[in-house]
């Protein structure tokens, strides 16, 4: 029998199938904190919009709006959204081989 995935089960799966995810969120890591305009070179406003909603909504993410002139979103990444670019820096390394040091690993 199908069972209706959970709001939180479609926004988890909406995030992990988003193409920018990895990306942006390993960028704001690199980064510690960024401007919201900074990320559109990974992809356009409206993906970008879906992503941090998204990535917001997982508590990956903090975002901050500060007025200047202009309104100016700040974001950084939560402690359960560096876990995650953590856990997606593992995968990588395992992918091409190595552990987390650089050293090969046997398989």
């Amino acid at each position: 029998m199908l069972t209706e995935k959970s709001s939180r089960a479609l926004e988890t799966e909406r995030l992990l199938n988003n193409r920018y995810t990895v990306k942006c969120l390993s960028y704001i890591a690199e980064k510690s904190e960024i401007k919201k305009t900074e990320l559109l070179k990974f992809c356009n406003a409206n993906a970008l919009s879906n992503l941090l909603k998204d990535a917001e909504a997982a508590k990956l993410v903090e975002i901050r709006e500060e007025k200047h002139p202009q309104t100016v979103y700040k974001i950084t990444l939560t402690k359960k959204g560096e876990t995650v670019v953590d856990m997606f820096k593992d995968i990588e390394d395992m992918m091409i081989g190595t552990d987390a040091n650089g050293n090969k690993l046997d398989g």
